[in-house]
């Protein structure tokens, strides 16, 4: 009898492994699921986005240098040939300029990251005389792959939360609120980019001022067009899609920079147009062309006044 109830000891403790190892596996399915949800992929994805922004941003200076600028190129261009194809992933600004500081070129990118370059395609034009040995430096300085990531290309970051809005459009999926949820992170990534100067990015000089690398960047329009445009077209049929994207662009008018102003009010009127065309007259287009940050249900009356007693 001793030897049977020694035996059944470690049942107990057993059972309440294998219960923990249960909990611990629902807890992990539940933050799994909540990860997967649309709203938590943009939001994570919108953060990456202004993440690379805020390091692009204390980068850059470093990688200019505090000489003059000078647009000034010598010598003929070699055009530097990819040897694989792929996506432009990033790429060693600063590994680049040193390079070229060294041996006295200029690089001109004719590709952005993002791009997708075949096999022999022209990655840059180097301007000088480089080795054979300098050419495969440079190329070595160009990271390829499948497909495009957020580490240089916040655009990217635009495109997949666009991306997910238009599926939520499409007529097999149907689910508008979706897409409103999407405009809510893009508002918040695009405000990021626009609140920023764009003017002096994409090139780099040595410490003497001599250029040593451009590549080709995004205008404020580029992003916008980005991320308005097919939004826009996709949703046009829904009220609650055109409603959420004006307020989007009502917010951006206010805290984007003035220089980058026009190019939002463009986007309001052409909102404005493409409303009038897929509501006709009456109080359905009323409706649409109204704003809403939640899309259909916000706030409609400002608070009214908040009287205090004298002395408060």
């Amino acid at each position: 009898m001793r030897a049977g109830r020694g035996r059944g000891r470690p049942v107990a403790p057993t059972s309440a492994l294998r219960a923990a190892d249960l909990v611990l596996l629902l807890l992990y399915l539940d933050r799994f699921v909540h990860a997967l949800r649309p709203v938590a992929v943009a939001a994570a994805v919108a953060r990456s986005g202004l993440a690379v922004l805020a390091g692009s941003a204390r980068v850059e200076p470093a990688v200019r240098g505090h000489g003059r600028r000078s647009g000034e190129v010598r010598g003929s261009a070699v055009p530097l040939h990819s040897t694989r194809s792929g996506a432009i992933q990033a790429f060693d600004a600063r590994g680049i300029v040193a390079v070229a500081t060294k041996h006295d070129l200029t690089c001109v990118f004719r590709c952005t990251v993002g791009d997708f370059v075949p096999v022999g395609g022209v990655v840059m034009d180097v301007y000088g005389s480089p080795s054979s040995r300098v050419l495969r430096r440079l190329r070595g300085k160009v990271a390829l792959g499948h497909e495009r990531t957020i580490d240089q290309d916040p655009a990217f970051a635009v495109r997949i939360i666009v991306d997910i809005a238009l599926r939520a459009l499409s007529p097999a999926v149907n689910d508008p609120t979706t897409a409103t949820q999407m405009i809510n992170h893009l508002g918040d990534l695009l405000a990021g980019v626009g609140s920023r100067e764009r003017s002096e990015h994409g090139t780099s000089v040595d410490a003497d001022g001599h250029l040593r690398l451009a590549v080709r960047t995004r205008s404020w329009d580029d992003y916008l067009d980005l991320g308005v445009s097919e939004i826009q077209q996709y949703g046009r049929g829904s009220p609650q899609t055109c409603r959420r994207l004006r307020a989007m662009l009502e917010d951006l008018d206010d805290v984007v920079l003035p220089a980058h102003r026009p190019a939002v009010r463009r986007h309001l009127e052409a909102l404005d147009e493409t409303v009038r065309l897929s509501f006709g007259d009456g109080e359905a287009q009323r409706f649409a062309l109204l704003q809403d940050r939640q899309g259909v249900g916000g706030p409609s009356r400002a608070p009214e006044a908040i009287h205090r007693p004298d002395g408060a």
